[in-house]
Parts: C-alpha cells; sequence; structure tokens
C-alpha cells in the first residue's frame, strides 16, 4: 500500500506516522519503508517516532532515490536499475545539454544550456542547482504518478 502525506511542518507528519505505526504496526515480517529527501531528516523522523512511541518498529527511511530505485527494481526485476539513481539522472541531463539545447521547447533552459557550453562544460552552481531540480522532478514523477 502507498500512502501519500505531504505537509510544510515536519512535526505534523511525524505525529501522523508515529500515530499510524501505534495504531496499525507492521506484522512481525513485514517491512515499512518510507521515503524522505535526505539520510538526516530520515534520522531525525525515526528518533522523534521511536521517543513518541517509546518503541522502534520494523520502518526504514530511504532516501528517495534509493526509494525509486528499489520500487522500480520490484517492477522491472529483469532491468538493472543503478541507471536510475539520482546522481545518474542528474548526470544523464548534463550529458543531454548539447542534444536538448537543439529543441525549441528547450527555451526557457537555454540560458543555463549556452553557459554550459559556452564555458568549457564547467559544471558551476547553477548548472548543478538547475540539473538537480530537474531529477528531482523526474524522480517525484516517478514515485507519486497517477
Amino acid at each position: 500500500m502507498l500512502n501519500i502525506y505531504k505537509s510544510n511542518k515536519i512535526e505534523v507528519i511525524t505525529e501522523l506516522l508515529a500515530k499510524e505505526l501505534i495504531i496499525s504496526p507492521p506484522f512481525i515480517t513485514e517491512k515499512l519503508d518510507v521515503a524522505v529527501p535526505n539520510y538526516f531528516l530520515g534520522k531525525w523522523l525515526w528518533d522523534q517516532i521511536t521517543i513518541s512511541n517509546q518503541i522502534s518498529a520494523l520502518y526504514e527511511f530511504k532516501t528517495i532515490s534509493s526509494y525509486t530505485e528499489a520500487l522500480l527494481t520490484k517492477i522491472f526485476p529483469a532491468i538493472d536499475m543503478g541507471v536510475w539513481n539520482f546522481d545518474s539522472i542528474k548526470w544523464g541531463i548534463i550529458d543531454s545539454f548539447e542534444e536538448l539545447n537543439s529543441y525549441k521547447e528547450s527555451l526557457p533552459l537555454s540560458n543555463w544550456i549556452n553557459k554550459y557550453l559556452n564555458n568549457k562544460k564547467i559544471i558551476d552552481g547553477d548548472i548543478h542547482n538547475l540539473t538537480k531540480k530537474i531529477a528531482n522532478n523526474f524522480i517525484e514523477y516517478l514515485n507519486f504518478q497517477a
């Protein structure tokens, strides 16, 4: 089962998840994966839920990229999902800048693409942030598409 909770207050999500684990705990053999944006937030959530419930259950907080890779591996077991991790997607985007620049649909991104291509393909903070945002959107789409 896939449950999606979205809030701008992490405390609300933490309380909701802690209560849900008390009301409906996973079976002893069941593994519950929770996707979080980064490792440190996952560690903090795990600590808060453990403090709230006074027990830790069989749940694991995974980064969104590792959760995506695990999900795709379950759906397509015959395909190597190593290329679907966050860093691989970012590098794939960077490697595609020249080709992407040839399409008129890339006009909103042309400032960044031209900066990268005209600057001897050096990756600066702007290029890194652009590819990070595109990769994040792609991964969120894969995780939460209807």
